[in-house]
């Protein structure tokens, strides 16, 4: 015999329903962030290449300028770019289980979306 489930009120169901919402929402944002700050390293990535090695550049470090060259930055620049790919592949797979979270807590609860467009 199953036992019944428990009677959750509307405000829960709902508190709940939000609460995934704004978490797969700052997900999606923290991507799409992080997805132009690649797409704007890898610019600047191949630009640096077409230029002379011992040419200076410069560089923001928290907020000061630095003086380099682009032998300097080009190495530093390409390893933020390997740490960005692998920060969006997490926030991914995070993406992935957080809607698959929500579809068993839609499943489980019996809430059905009605979309009001």
């Amino acid at each position: 015999m199953s036992s019944p489930k428990p009677k959750i009120s509307q405000e829960q169901l709902q508190i709940e329903y939000e609460r995934f919402q704004d978490t797969i929402k700052s997900i999606n944002e923290k991507i799409t962030e992080l997805k132009n700050d690649y797409d704007e390293h890898k610019i600047v990535v191949a630009t640096l290449k077409g230029v002379p090695a011992d040419r200076k550049c410069f560089r923001m470090i928290s907020g000061v300028i630095v003086k380099k060259t682009t032998r300097e930055v080009i190495p530093v620049l390409e390893t933020k770019i390997e740490s960005m790919v692998g920060a969006l592949d997490t926030l991914s797979k995070e993406l992935v289980k957080t809607h698959q979270e929500f579809e068993k807590w839609k499943k489980n609860t019996g809430v059905k979306i009605v979309s009001t467009a």
